[in-house]
């Protein structure tokens, strides 16, 4: 034990009856992010820059005030790039694929989720998912999706500093936000 370690955060939750599917025991898993997989058509992002050659390495710009990179240089891919390399990774021997957060977010890696309940409109929607999934099952293939539960952006609907989803909505705008209990205030909203 070091002096001032901090305390463990291991998570050990587990069902002692869940047997793990065979699918995924057995299976071969290529993890995806879909911003830098691939895309016939790239979006322009809202916020952010797109890179001109897909070949750039990706940019490190620090925030000035918090010193996190902005992640905020996109390269374009896409669900429906992914979609269109379906038999390329089906001829890899892929039978899983795993994505890393596809919902709506600021960043490149989508990590600070805003919405869970929405596809970033970057990567498509719930429809062009639906379709890659359909896809991706008639050849074998089961798809995961990062739902990283514990990471969401500050201005996500649940949390919402600056206001984007309305003055009465998330934990920090709304004392009695259903989401309120999600995060740890010292003296709501500020610490």
């Amino acid at each position: 034990m070091y002096a001032n370690q901090p305390p463990s955060y291991q998570l050990t939750v587990y069902a002692p009856d869940y047997k793990t599917p065979e699918w995924m025991r057995d299976g071969i898993m290529y993890q995806i992010m879909t911003d830098r997989f691939y895309a016939k058509e790239r979006r322009q992002p809202p916020k952010g820059w797109l890179h001109d050659d897909w070949h750039e390495p990706p940019a490190l710009r620090i925030h000035p005030e918090s010193g996190d990179n902005k992640a905020d240089d996109f390269f374009g891919g896409n669900l429906e790039g992914v979609r269109q390399k379906l038999r390329y990774l089906k001829d890899l021997g892929v039978s899983v694929i795993y994505f890393n957060p596809i919902f709506l977010a600021r960043t490149n890696h989508k990590y600070d989720t805003s919405d869970y309940m929405q596809v970033d409109p970057m990567f498509g929607d719930e429809k062009m998912l639906r379709r890659l999934c359909e896809e991706a099952k008639a050849l074998g293939m089961h798809v995961m999706l990062d739902g990283v539960f514990s990471h969401v952006g500050s201005d996500s609907v649940y949390f919402n500093r600056r206001g984007t989803h309305g003055e009465k909505v998330g934990a920090y705008r709304d004392p009695d936000s259903p989401y309120k209990k999600w995060f740890t205030f010292k003296n709501w909203p500020e610490d």
